[in-house]
């Protein structure tokens, strides 16, 4: 026999719905603005390797070659950490988003399949450097500083 439902004291399966529906949007909204932020870095690092490539100009010295690595570490350095508070923000939305689901599956009766379920429960450890994305932006970012210390590098004159 079926509870009466007008007997339940817990969030209906629309509220739950709503509230993981939020969690989703609020994920989704920070990871458009990482690849934004992420996108305008490469762009700036494309332009300033294009541009040095592509001026007939020489530096003289070790001066522009130290501070291009020192603006290479630090551009990394802050996309590391950017990246990192992205990070910590999407666990607790993903963890959000799950749980609400998780709390919609036990409302309508359903639990999924152990090996669907094992499979869910690995995707959410995918953050940080597990998630290929975050492996990927760094990387990219990581190869970008390198080439932009090695178009100085070309660049410059041995005094």
């Amino acid at each position: 026999m079926q509870p009466d439902p007008s007997q339940r004291t817990g969030p209906t399966f629309e509220q739950l719905k709503a509230l993981r529906e939020i969690a989703w949007s609020s994920f989704k909204e920070r990871r458009e603005f990482e690849w934004r932020v992420a996108l305008g870095l490469w762009t700036a690092l494309a332009a300033f390797i294009s541009l040095t490539l592509g001026k007939d100009v020489q530096f003289r010295g070790n001066a522009p070659l130290i501070c291009s690595i020192v603006v290479g570490v630090v551009l990394f350095a802050l996309h590391v950490y950017f990246v990192a508070g992205i990070v910590r923000g999407n666990k607790v939305d993903r963890a959000m988003a799950h749980h609400y689901a998780a709390e919609m599956r036990q409302l309508a009766g359903s639990v999924l399949p152990t090996d669907l379920d094992s499979r869910v429960a690995k995707h959410q450890r995918q953050v940080g450097l597990r998630s290929y994305a975050h492996v990927f932006q760094l990387g990219v970012t990581a190869v970008l500083c390198a080439a932009a210390v090695l178009a100085v590098l070309w660049k410059t004159e041995a005094v």
